[in-house]
């Protein structure tokens, strides 16, 4: 069971964050982001709500967090993007 102070920070340490863009024959015109949840102290995170929002459009997608702390979300159009992680017991964090 993860233990921890509540007012720690959710460190969205996203070690794997990366805006991959498909590259195929031809460009497919989406993307995937995906990342890796962790606390200050670099314990995975799990079940943690992620939110990725489209900065231009506002347009949202929500995915949660698996055991390993680990998320992606596909098919993402071209853009910039925030993301924003919630878990109880932490502070939330958007990046």
């Amino acid at each position: 069971m993860l233990k921890c102070h509540p007012r720690l920070l959710i460190g969205l340490a996203l070690v794997t964050c990366c805006l991959r863009v498909a590259a195929a024959f031809g460009q497919s015109g989406t993307a995937a982001l995906s990342g890796t949840v962790v606390d200050p102290n670099g314990a995975v995170v799990p079940g943690a709500e992620i939110t990725i929002r489209n900065s231009a459009t506002t347009i949202k997608r929500q995915t949660i967090a698996g055991d390993e702390g680990n998320f992606t979300v596909s098919l993402l159009p071209p853009g910039t993007y925030s993301v924003a992680a919630r878990r109880e017991g932490f502070s939330p964090l958007e990046i």
